[in-house]
């Protein structure tokens, strides 16, 4: 579900994909738009830049952990998922995996995990690891 977002601003200035804008990417916009340098531990890209792939990263603490990368690729949007085995089953459970394609699937209900093409499954697993340090 989107929460409308309402920006008055000066003619002219132009937005780029506004497609998938993601929450952090309004306090990025507003820095920049007063020209003001974004921290480097935001997620956030200015909504006036133009928009390339990216990857934003998401967690729960909840025990099962479950840890997310989103990937906007073109018109594509693909959500890459482990959930973790609940603490102190460690060892006797594996984690689970799934992956979202959400252009398609907005409520998750389809995993594409084994139909996926191989090198974009490994590219999310590269990224979630450099993220989390699952090791997988």
């Amino acid at each position: 579900m989107g929460i409308p977002l309402l920006f008055y601003d000066a003619p002219g200035v132009a937005y780029q994909n506004l497609d998938y804008p993601w929450q952090p990417d309004i306090g990025t916009t507003i820095l920049a738009r007063l020209g003001l340098p974004m921290p480097t531990s935001w997620q956030g890209r200015s909504l006036l830049d133009e928009q390339d792939n990216r990857f934003t990263f998401h967690s729960t603490q909840r025990n099962p952990t479950s840890h997310a990368v989103i990937y906007e690729t073109g018109s594509k949007l693909y959500k890459y998922l482990v959930q973790l085995p609940p603490w102190g089953k460690e060892n006797v459970l594996p984690a689970q995996e799934s992956l979202f394609e959400l252009t398609g699937d907005s409520h998750e209900q389809y995993s594409i995990m084994n139909a996926a093409d191989p090198a974009l499954v490994t590219l999310l697993k590269e990224e979630m690891n450099a993220e989390f340090s699952l090791g997988r």
